[in-house]
């Protein structure tokens, strides 16, 4: 489906660019909508770690309260 694509395609770009934030945080959205929250925490923690603007890091810590 949509979401299997979308993940396939977002690890693929975290293949070329493992530091790509948008891709953790997207790739961790699509496994939130398949109800997969391990692998959605994960990424999300992941892309806060690489966050490098106080507004990018409240937006990720947003999602993964939600989350939690």
């Amino acid at each position: 489906d949509q979401l299997d694509r979308a993940i396939g395609d977002f690890t693929a770009a975290l293949r070329i660019d493992p530091q790509y934030r948008p891709a953790y945080v997207q790739r961790g959205l699509a496994y939130d909508r398949q109800n997969r929250r391990d692998l959605a925490l994960a990424d999300l923690r992941r892309a806060l770690a690489l966050a490098e603007t106080a507004a990018d890091r409240a937006a990720i810590q947003a999602e993964i309260d939600r989350l939690q």
